[in-house]
């Protein structure tokens, strides 16, 4: 080989070197239903696109997600107000992509893309996102309401102990006339109507102590869980007693704090009149004696 085939050589190398260093990369992160998640995508192949050119493109292989263009943020259905792309970090290339209130729904790859100006975009990674449902405790008083948070505005279904309870079934129910052949009419199960949704909140109201178990709110599209929830209903009287019980508990830990106070006054005083004794004005021995022993016992204590 000779010498003026070195640059050529050098440069063919650095360029192989550039592309593996900025070659597509595939992530996976994992995320709780409801809380927010960052999605990695590192604009360093971008660096020195001016940003009122660059175009910052983030998708599902069947949706939008987010258009960063002309410094304004574009975001697909479903994701306006939970989807972002901080503007400062586009500047330090970082297009990373933030989603907030993440809902079972949003489980996919997210590709992210970018594009200078030039009418085609160039694929910078993608990141497979995992979420997963919540499980929870839940300690409700008989004859109250519980109440389970959705984590979403998408369509819920209720299930207790494997049955769904939410939304209302139809039952239908036979009808039998005086005169004529028995009829039958479709109407709700009267245990669904305790159920009602206010806002992003599942309601069960009046609970009693059957209502107790495993409740499951899922997506009603996908069948995925979205949180699972251990409910225990308690009776009145039982809280009353342990409200009671903690009453007496700090009755009592009152009472010995007042009686010890009580003593250690007594106590100093005492010693007080012991270290300066007083003789008797009539030099009364038996009284000189009575208060020596009270010393001498009040030292034993």
């Amino acid at each position: 080989m000779t010498p003026t085939h070195f640059p050529s050589v050098c440069i063919f190398v650095l360029l192989q070197i550039r592309q593996c260093w900025l070659a597509p990369v595939s992530v996976s992160v994992s995320v709780l239903v409801g809380d927010f998640i960052s999605l990695p995508c590192d604009g360093a192949a971008a660096a020195g696109i001016p940003e009122d050119r660059l175009h910052i493109q983030w998708k599902t292989p069947d949706k939008s997600v987010m258009d960063s263009l002309h410094r304004r943020d574009y975001p697909g259905p479903g994701f306006e107000g939970r989807a972002k792309v901080s503007r400062e970090k586009i500047s330090q290339g970082d297009f990373t992509l933030t989603i907030h209130n993440v809902t079972i729904s949003d489980e996919d790859i997210y590709e992210c893309f970018y594009e200078n100006g030039g009418g085609r975009m160039k694929f910078v990674g993608d990141v497979r996102l995992t979420v997963t449902g919540r499980s929870e405790n839940i300690s409700v008083l008989s004859g109250k309401d519980l109440s389970l948070h959705l984590y979403t505005r998408e369509p819920v279904e209720l299930l207790f102990q494997g049955t769904v309870l939410f939304p209302q079934r139809r039952v239908r129910r036979v009808v039998r006339q005086v005169a004529g052949p028995a009829k039958s009419q479709t109407k709700p199960g009267q245990e669904d109507r305790r159920v009602s949704v206010q806002d992003d909140t599942l309601i069960l109201h009046s609970v009693t102590h059957a209502d107790q178990g495993q409740y499951t709110v899922r997506d009603a599209r996908t069948k995925r869980a979205i949180s699972t929830v251990s409910v225990s209903v308690e009776a009145p009287d039982k809280l009353a007693s342990k409200i009671w019980g903690l009453g007496a508990v700090a009755t009592v830990a009152v009472m010995i704090s007042v009686l010890s106070v009580i003593f250690i006054l007594l106590k100093r005083k005492t010693q007080h009149i012991c270290s300066n004794p007083k003789k008797p004005e009539d030099g009364n021995v038996t009284q000189l004696a009575t208060q020596s022993e009270r010393c001498t016992m009040l030292e034993t204590v």
